[in-house]
């Protein structure tokens, strides 16, 4: 099963709709990628692993991750245009504290995405291929999406 390894990151699992057994081949390699995914996630250092499963008439699999990062703590700068009385050198300095602070925000940001390796991207891809799973990567890396449909139960015993 998935299961979480090392301590520490706190793994979120929500599964909605009526659990189905799936083929025996198709169950154990879509596990196999979720922990494949969520191995990956956690050596990345992420702070946080959400896994969200739905069995309705398909399997749908969302697998995400995040690092929780420290929001900078700059004490807040007025965005309002330097007014004409203030001295050049106070409007500059006014001007390169609002420059630092949207710099440490989009730093904060990027920090807190924790992307899939390649690498276990393609042997992803290549196992899901394998399966007959729809897979897809968010662009950032930081989100899984599997879906497959569900084989219908054959009605025809005659």
């Amino acid at each position: 099963g998935v299961r979480a390894r090392g301590g520490g990151s706190p793994v979120e699992f929500g599964s909605g709709g009526q659990a189905g057994r799936l083929p025996m081949d198709v169950e154990s390699g879509l596990f196999r990628i979720l922990d494949e995914a969520l191995a990956a996630y956690l050596a990345a250092r992420a702070g946080r692993v959400s896994l969200k499963l739905d069995w309705s008439d398909h399997v749908e699999a969302r697998m995400s991750a995040s690092r929780a990062t420290a929001k900078p703590t700059a004490e807040p700068v007025p965005d309002a245009a330097p007014s004409a009385d203030l001295p050049p050198a106070l409007a500059a300095m006014m001007e390169e504290r609002r420059a630092d602070a949207r710099d440490r925000a989009a730093s904060a940001e990027r920090e807190a995405i924790v992307s899939l390796p390649p690498s276990t991207w393609r042997e992803i891809q290549g196992r899901a291929a394998t399966l007959g799973l729809d897979v897809e990567l968010s662009a950032d890396g930081s989100e899984l999406h599997l879906v497959m449909e569900l084989p219908q139960a054959t009605a025809e015993a005659e």
